[in-house]
């Protein structure tokens, strides 16, 4: 979120925003809530990025088990895909799941 907000150039204090905090310091000054072009702005950092990318928990579930040494086992694996025989379906797994 704090990405998003700093390539939209949102700033406060005169500087361009850094973490979540940032965000709701920005966010909680009366000015920039009425502000129609900020709202447009903080629908996007909370809302937008999801929808465009809508395999994000997918992406995050690989990056993190990468990260960590894990893998589902092939009998896990083997299980799924045949309780969801459905061409193209790719299933989700746990982590991403819960991270959803």
């Amino acid at each position: 979120m704090a990405e998003l907000a700093h390539q939209k150039g949102v700033t406060v204090n005169g500087s361009l925003v850094r973490s979540y905090f940032d965000i709701q310091e920005w966010w909680s000054q009366d000015d920039v809530q009425q502000n129609k072009e900020a709202k447009s702005i903080m629908l996007y950092i909370v809302y937008g990025y999801y929808k465009e990318n809508k395999d994000w928990d997918t992406q995050l579930e690989e990056s993190y088990m990468t990260k960590n040494k894990l893998e589902y086992s092939p009998n896990s694996k083997l299980q799924v895909e045949q309780q969801n025989a459905r061409n193209g379906y790719k299933p989700k797994g746990c982590i991403a799941r819960n991270m959803s």
